[in-house]
């Protein structure tokens, strides 16, 4: 979002929901001078081929140096398949400046707070990686949510979030489906959710919104898919449709 934040410069209350990484970047900052504070970013890393030593991934900043400083701070990170990680970090990539009270959750992978390379010789105080909500959550080794301000949100077994988020989402598809066919099912959301078959049904599959029901799988038969949003308890979604013949 921005390349280079100033000695003076401060970043605060940003969320950055559902952004890519797929080359040396940090989300928020690529070069920290000044500030980031209460800012929260979710983020799926797709690729490192050009990153190195000099020039990591950070899901919040790239680079910091001395003077500068990342506060309340929280990351949610995914990396992809097959994506090596070596000159990654969860919070920010090469570290010289101060960290303070900042967590990375693990989604898939297993990131620190930065890159530990020997470039990164900035401080860290009550700063951790956690290799899944779970472990973020843990009322003994987890995470110090109290630390955070009011403008913060957390529910145990869903995405911490600052304040006010709102996910109306729908799920849109015919009431009938029939007999050895394929169909797409379309979520209308704004949010990461859940999406899935809210029971298993033989003969039928659901990936990537995409429904397949076979030949013999009996008309009258109910399909249900279920939603649920990953960060709002209360945000929830149902449609049931029914076979029919072809």
């Amino acid at each position: 979002i921005f390349g280079v934040i100033g000695k003076t410069g401060v970043v605060r209350n940003l969320s950055v929901i559902g952004a890519k990484i797929s080359n040396r970047a940090g989300v928020i900052s690529s070069y920290l001078i000044g500030t980031i504070e209460n800012c929260y970013v979710e983020a799926t890393i797709t690729g490192t081929a050009n990153a190195n030593l000099n020039n990591p991934i950070g899901a919040i900043a790239e680079k910091t140096i001395g003077g500068s400083l990342i506060e309340n701070c929280i990351a949610v990170v995914t990396v992809e398949d097959g994506v090596t990680t070596t000159f990654a970090g969860g919070i920010a990539g090469q570290l010289v400046g101060a960290m303070k009270n900042s967590y990375v959750v693990n989604v898939g992978g297993s990131l620190g707070v930065h890159d530990g390379s020997a470039n990164s010789t900035g401080t860290t105080e009550n700063c951790a990686p956690f290799a899944d909500l779970a472990a973020f959550y843990n009322a003994e080794t987890g995470a110090d949510t109290e630390s955070f301000g009011s403008i913060w949100v957390f529910n145990e077994g869903y995405y911490p979030h600052l304040d006010k988020m709102e996910d109306p989402f729908t799920i849109e598809a015919d009431d009938t489906v029939y007999q050895n066919s394929t169909t797409e099912i379309t979520l209308t959301n704004k949010y990461p959710v859940a999406f899935s078959l809210k029971e298993p049904v033989d003969g039928v599959s659901f990936e990537d919104g995409v429904l397949t029901v076979g030949k013999d799988v009996p008309v009258g038969t109910q399909i249900t898919f279920v939603a649920n949003s990953l960060y709002l308890p209360d945000a929830t979604a149902e449609k049931t449709i029914t076979v029919a013949e072809n």
